[in-house]
């Protein structure tokens, strides 16, 4: 059996190469200065803009603390597409956030590989569940993620879409396309008033980035 953190080299169907596109560039997510990139027809949850599509059903995660962090765009019944932004300083944050994941999958117990993929380097993991039966399982995922500026979008697939035999592009596809809005729910000191500016501090490095329910 392989170590958990040693890397395979997965080549795509033909017709499908592996992608090694500059964000921002040639592929997305995007940021939302690159208006020229993103499509239009996208629904805006605030610190994220997710495309539209038949179908596709959307449920949003929450902490007490911080309201809706995270959204999951849900296929029918064969895969789900989690997705997460954070605020990041660091020059290659996608690179430290697989360490972190992989980490605490393996505390958990679970194994964890990464993989050259469409999205570039991924994460596949085997991660322990409670079944609904109360039996001990295991659930299989694939973690994607992608740096921008100031940004991280990270992507957690589930479902037939992760398993390792799986050729389903729509959770990438899906993750390419989605649009990371980092001002969204930022105060401008400038609306601050001069009782409040003490209060402004610097937006915390992998804080998420808010999101709010579509009009």
């Amino acid at each position: 059996m392989k170590e958990p953190m040693e890397e395979d080299h997965e080549f795509l169907p033909a017709g499908e190469p592996l992608r090694q596109a500059v964000r921002g560039v040639d592929v997305g997510p995007w940021d939302v200065t690159e208006k020229d990139r993103w499509e239009a027809d996208l629904i805006d949850l605030g610190g994220l803009m997710i495309p539209r599509e038949p179908g596709v059903t959307i449920e949003f995660s929450s902490v007490p603390s911080r309201g809706l962090v995270g959204v999951a765009a849900r296929k029918g019944r064969e895969v789900a597409l989690q997705l997460q932004a954070f605020h990041v300083t660091a020059q290659d944050p996608w690179a430290r956030s697989r360490d972190q994941f992989e980490a605490n999958v393996r505390q958990l117990g679970g194994q964890s590989r990464a993989w050259t993929g469409r999205a570039g380097i991924e994460l596949r993991c085997e991660v322990p569940v409670r079944e609904p039966s109360g039996r001990a399982g295991t659930q299989t995922i694939r973690v994607l993620g992608c740096g921008g500026p100031g940004w991280l979008l990270r992507g957690i697939v589930s479902g037939k879409g992760a398993r390792a035999e799986s050729r389903d592009g729509w959770a990438y596809d899906f993750f390419e396309r989605t649009v990371v809005v980092p001002s969204y729910g930022q105060v401008s000191a400038a609306m601050l008033s001069p009782a409040g500016f003490a209060g402004l501090r610097p937006t915390a490095d992998d804080q998420p980035i808010p999101l709010r329910r579509p009009d």
